[in-house]
């Protein structure tokens, strides 16, 4: 079953679908998609990026930018099944910054959705990615659980502080998407999960 997060914890199998920044392929690409099947997921805003004209600013130099979603679409969003949740302000590498200012970066972030959507976010995307033990101390009591780019299946006994994800890029595989939770799966995230540690882009 596709389900929101807070029953994926409650369940044995599950999938929950999440997308990070605030890209308006999210309105234009996943919403009717998820919409026409009944499906929730969650939406981590970077609400400093959000606006119209607006491109994503952290792409690669020789990437083009993606335009970002307005304040109406991602109300349309909301509306259609899509739970908004905080993924900071200005999208920064959170290590970088002392406890004051991540949290500021949090606080701005819950405060601009809890004015425009009316709904405190309950769960958190650390930005890039990026979180050491000293960064998820800080945001990790302000929300419910907080998600890293780790590549992996949801454990048993979940790390709120540390949530791993599956990027759709590994899903192209026919095989994977028919049995994601299979031995032959899981051994091939771990392995691709060693290889990005290895390479420093996990």
């Amino acid at each position: 079953p596709v389900v929101s997060f807070d029953r994926l914890a409650q369940l044995e199998h599950g999938v929950t679908l999440t997308f990070d920044d605030g890209m308006r392929s999210v309105f234009d690409h996943a919403l009717p998609v998820l919409r026409d099947h009944g499906f929730p997921a969650h939406l981590f805003l970077a609400t400093g990026a959000v606006g119209p004209g607006r491109r994503w600013a952290f792409a690669p130099a020789h990437a083009p930018g993606a335009a970002m979603l307005d304040w109406h679409e991602v109300e349309q969003c909301q509306r259609g099944g899509i739970r908004i949740e905080a993924h900071t302000a200005s999208h920064p590498d959170l290590r970088t910054l002392d406890a004051a200012a991540i949290a500021a970066e949090c606080l701005e972030s819950n405060q601009v959705i809890e004015r425009r959507l009316g709904k405190i976010p309950m769960l958190f995307a650390y930005p890039f990615g990026r979180v050491d033990a000293r960064v998820a101390a800080t945001v990790a009591p302000l929300y419910a659980a907080c998600f890293t780019t780790r590549l992996g299946n949801l454990p048993r006994h979940i790390d709120t502080a540390r949530v791993p994800r599956i990027d759709s890029y590994y899903l192209k595989s026919h095989w994977l998407r028919r049995a994601p939770l299979s031995p032959v799966a899981r051994a091939y995230l771990w392995t691709r999960f060693v290889l990005r540690q290895l390479r420093g882009t996990n």
